[in-house]
């Protein structure tokens, strides 16, 4: 079960979710990244990734030695899920090869217990700094391919707004859709 204790913040910064079955490790890391962040607690990567919220959060920080679900294993299906979601691994009993393995599943980042609060500060901020601009080059380029998608379509009827309206509407699901209608209307465009 995880403990929510995230603030709901609308314009602050991301939100951290923390995984780790020993919840002493938890209060700690919560302390080291203060009270202005938005942080929310779990005690399995199961809780975790049963959290309708994930899509949201700017950084998972998570123990690689957990019952059930290892870190990882979690990592795996992370990135699988959330590409872009960068994920930090962390562990009382680190070596170089465990560095390795969990860079090369894909993790953001691998930090050994005990660390200083400066390296884990300087390692959320460029993790969330990453998922900021990944976010933002998103956005932005859904907003280029939304003008984009209807700059060459001309007409300023009320038909053609209501259906330049639809393709904007449709443009943004998975669904597929069939254009009909004559030769030389623009159902290409």
């Amino acid at each position: 079960m995880f403990n929510h204790t995230m603030e709901s913040r609308q314009s602050g910064p991301a939100t951290i979710a923390l995984v780790d079955d020993v919840p002493e490790r938890l209060d700690i890391l919560e302390r080291y990244l203060g009270p202005e962040r938005g942080v929310v607690r779990f005690d399995s990567a199961r809780d975790l990734l049963a959290w309708p919220q994930i899509e949201g959060t700017g950084l998972v920080i998570g123990d690689i030695q957990m019952p059930e679900m290892d870190g990882i294993e979690m990592l795996q299906i992370l990135t699988r899920r959330y590409p872009e979601l960068p994920v930090v691994l962390m562990t009382s009993h680190g070596s170089v090869e465990q560095a390795v393995e969990c860079v090369k599943a894909g993790a953001y980042d691998y930090l050994t217990w005990p660390f200083e609060t400066e390296q884990l500060h300087a390692v959320v901020r460029r993790a969330l700094e990453k998922t900021e601009l990944l976010r933002k080059a998103r956005d932005l380029e859904a907003r280029l391919m939304e003008r984009n998608a209807t700059s060459e379509i001309l007409g300023e009827s009320s038909g053609m707004r209501v259906i330049l309206g639809l393709i904007r509407r449709v443009s943004r699901s998975e669904i597929t859709v069939l254009v009909t209608g004559e030769t030389g209307t623009g159902k290409e465009l």
